[in-house]
């Protein structure tokens, strides 16, 4: 039988054991290592380990590790020891693990791992003087080595069960060098991954009269702020800091990201553009500064960075999507299709390849569209009812008939049986085609898998007091629907509408407003104008309708109200032109 060859076993093979003992590297140790073991290999070494590697690749973990122990002990070679310890670990031998480290750190005492290993074990196991000797070694080390050892303490300390001792532990070592900026970051940054952000201030209060312009510093300040949820004094925090060292890039960079967090896009824009007049070769900077572009429709700047970075392989894709989004703003649809289809990878592929098809929907070529659709179902198949909903979407939108988008509801459902996306979907274009028997019935189902699924329950409330008699089981319905989503402009309108049909004017009034409120919507305007029309407050009926009617004419439920009270355009346009005069005035 063949097994795989290790490359701890080839290293072994290829040398003898008195120097299997690995270079010192060149720095000055602290600690003197022992003399390497002599003695040349051996077939029963040669055994041992391979023994080892035999029983670790079939998962026998407690013979791999007891044949790989014996290898180091015969060779004193600091590689097995640290195979043979995380051996111990993964197979959750405290005691040998224990036993093994103590091992792989005298035989290789300079090494930050084994002294990593060595302090988590005695965290786990040890006295308080074994996690104080070992804390002390491993900084001593590190410092050594040139590596902040208060740092590599906080990272192991950090996985401690025991937060509050782990931080005790560190506020000891930074007690006994209070100068030390890096043990007060150190012991700052632990106190924070443990969530207690009142000893990670007082750490970063003592940081900060020792060097308040270090950027580590303040970033880990603003991140222990953004912990408490406290942004806008972490953003002031930024700002000042900037002020104080306009040069220091890194906090300008940190002040640009929370801005946008904090969905200041503007301001976000201008410091990155103050990065990029610092560093006009950085392409890195090009995406937020397009993106950001994007957001305040400054679509030429947009451009101007989309195309610096399309060439580069970091961004080629992203670039792409996005110029293809500026092409589709200008109406461009031909060229914006050309670059979704340069889109070829990343996390835009998917909806760059569903744009491109409702763009050739959109310039009639619609069973390109459909092809495309149905290449990403099979591409994508995790995100086939997406897609699905979106063909069903293209069609309605260019007037398919009724009887095609049924036909691909049955297509989709055969393939993906209940699933409530689609079910949904499907139930708002019965309520559409005014069939209330199916719209039930799939709404049901959906409900029957999701009790708490609140548009459901919304749209079949609305769906029964708007199209049949039942209305108090649509009252029923949408009251379960309002306690899950009470501030939703929808779900408030259908409250509105069922009690308007239950005749509770006043209600239905105020649910009304308090929907329109929220959000300019045609239909939510028109219910609030028929149920003001009804109680005679006319004119301010019609204000509601004018709110809506410039830019929503043609919207069905608003043209349908309008023709069914005998309402005219010109009522309307004469209310908003006293109004306006009014204002002038």
């Amino acid at each position: 039988m063949r097994y795989r060859s290790s490359a701890l076993l080839l290293a072994l093979l290829s040398c003898p054991a008195a120097t299997l003992v690995a270079a010192a590297e060149a720095v000055a140790e602290p600690f003197q290592a022992p003399p390497a073991q002599p003695g040349e290999l051996n077939a029963e070494v040669v055994f041992n380990v391979l023994a080892g590697e035999v029983a670790a690749h079939r998962h026998q973990l407690d013979q791999a590790f007891a044949y790989t122990r014996k290898a180091a002990s015969q060779t004193g070679d600091a590689r097995l020891a640290e195979r043979s310890a995380r051996l111990a670990l993964f197979n959750k031998d405290q005691q040998a693990l224990q036993e093994v480290v103590g091992f792989w750190v005298e035989r290789d005492p300079n090494s930050l791992e084994a002294r990593r290993f060595a302090l988590s074990v005695a965290l786990e196991m040890g006295s308080e003087g074994e996690v104080e000797r070992q804390l002390n070694e491993l900084i001593t080390l590190a410092q050594a080595k040139g590596e902040d050892g208060f740092i590599l303490v906080a990272r192991a300390l950090s996985k401690s069960k025991e937060p509050q001792r782990s931080i005790d532990l560190m506020q000891g070592l930074v007690q006994r060098q209070p100068e030390g900026r890096e043990a007060w970051y150190a012991l700052a940054l632990l106190a924070a991954e443990h969530k207690d952000f009142s000893r990670a201030e007082q750490a970063l209060q003592e940081l900060l009269q020792r060097a308040p312009v270090w950027d580590k510093a303040i970033s880990l300040k603003v991140q222990v702020l953004l912990g408490q949820g406290q942004k806008a004094q972490a953003l002031q925090l930024l700002r000042e800091a900037v002020s104080a060292a306009a040069e220091d890039l890194e906090l300008r960079h940190a002040l640009a990201r929370l801005l946008v967090q904090m969905e200041q896009y503007q301001e976000a824009y201008d410091q990155y553009q103050q990065l990029l007049q610092r560093q006009p070769d950085n392409l890195t900077l090009r995406y937020p500064l397009g993106v950001l572009a994007m957001e305040l429709k400054k679509f030429d700047q947009a451009e101007q960075h989309f195309r610096q970075i399309k060439d580069s392989r970091g961004r080629r894709d992203e670039a792409s999507y996005y110029l293809g989004r500026i092409a589709e703003q200008r109406e461009d649809l031909a060229t914006a299709v050309d670059w979704y289809r340069r889109v070829l990878g990343s996390e835009f592929q998917l909806q760059a390849q569903i744009r491109a098809a409702d763009l050739l929907a959109r310039l009639g070529e619609l069973e390109q569209a459909r092809a495309a659709l149905a290449a990403a179902r099979e591409q994508w198949p995790e995100q086939a009812v997406a897609i699905y909903v979106t063909e069903i979407a293209v069609l309605k939108e260019h007037e398919f008939s009724a009887e095609q988008i049924w036909q691909l509801f049955e297509q989709a459902l055969r393939e993906h049986p209940e699933h409530i996306d689609l079910l949904y979907a499907r139930a708002l274009f019965a309520a559409a085609q005014g069939q209330v028997r199916q719209l039930e019935q799939d709404l049901t189902q959906v409900l029957r898998q999701n009790p708490k699924h609140a548009d459901a329950l919304n749209a079949l409330g609305y769906t029964l007091a708007d199209l049949t008699e039942r209305h108090q089981e649509a009252l029923g319905y949408i009251r379960q629907a309002l306690e899950l989503k009470p501030n939703s402009p929808a779900v408030l309108d259908s409250m509105g509408w069922v009690q308007y049909r239950l005749g509770n004017l006043d209600q239905a009034l105020d649910y009304l407003r308090r929907a329109a409120e929220k959000v300019t919507d045609p239909e939510i305007n028109a219910h609030l104008g028929e149920v003001l029309w009804v109680k005679g407050e006319r004119q301010q009926a019609l204000r509601a309708w004018g709110q809506v009617l410039g830019e929503f004419s043609d919207h069905p439920v608003l043209r349908a109200t309008l023709e069914r009270l005998g309402v005219n355009a010109a009522e309307i346009e004469q209310i908003k032109a006293g109004d306006t005069g009014a204002e002038a005035q």
